[in-house]
């Protein structure tokens, strides 16, 4: 079974949209771990404000 010139530029193109799609989706899980990371933070600083709301309270 031989490759034309063809089907060789559409193999490379194939593995060119494969690469875009898996750079695509890499950047994208790095967006969303970066937002749930913000995420954690806002509660971190919540819960240290609820905290500190009981202290001043309680004194």
């Amino acid at each position: 079974m031989t490759i034309t010139i063809n089907e060789g530029r559409y193999c490379r193109l194939l593995i060119y949209l494969l690469l875009v799609i898996l750079l695509s989706m890499s950047l994208f899980s790095a967006e969303v771990s970066i937002i749930n990371n913000k995420e954690v933070e806002l509660d971190v600083i919540r819960k240290l404000n609820e905290n500190s709301w009981i202290f001043w309270k309680s004194n």
